[in-house]
């Protein structure tokens, strides 16, 4: 059994915009960790064409986060995901993948591709794991099975 669990965020809370909040300077070190401004988390939990899914430890502390878009361009519909951090001591500890897979059920049953558009470097590593070089390309495609 992991020590993690992943979770859709069906409901805005003070709470959650606290915890993902203290995640932030992991992206990126000039960031305080502030709570995320309401007015910015509530659209991306309440919209049906978002998802923001986190991942929990066994104390129920969010240690990572992902927020997706489900996009319509020239090429048809998309998903991008616009973040994705992990707390350091999670990324080796199964959180990453378990965070990655729920990434790719949400695009799974909504029959999407992910883009991986213009993310930082630790982004990636944080989606695919450690085990991989990545170029200086800055989109990635997953192709995801597509529902009959």
């Amino acid at each position: 059994m992991s020590e993690y669990l992943t979770e859709r965020v069906q409901v805005y809370t003070p709470d959650v915009a606290y915890q993902i909040g203290q995640l932030l300077p992991v992206i990126d070190n000039r960031l305080t960790p502030l709570p995320v401004p309401e007015e910015l988390l509530r659209p991306i939990i309440e919209s049906p064409d978002r998802e923001l899914i986190v991942a929990k430890n066994v104390g129920h502390k969010i240690v990572g986060v992902a927020a997706l878009n489900e996009a319509v361009g020239l090429t048809g519909r998309h998903a991008v995901l616009r973040d994705m951090v992990l707390h350091p001591t999670a990324r080796q500890a199964g959180a990453s993948e378990l965070l990655r897979d729920e990434v790719i059920a949400w695009c799974h049953e909504r029959s999407l591709e992910l883009h991986l558009s213009g993310l930082p470097k630790l982004t990636m590593l944080a989606f695919y794991g450690s085990n991989i070089v990545l170029g200086p390309k800055t989109t990635y495609t997953i192709p995801i099975a597509r529902s009959v």
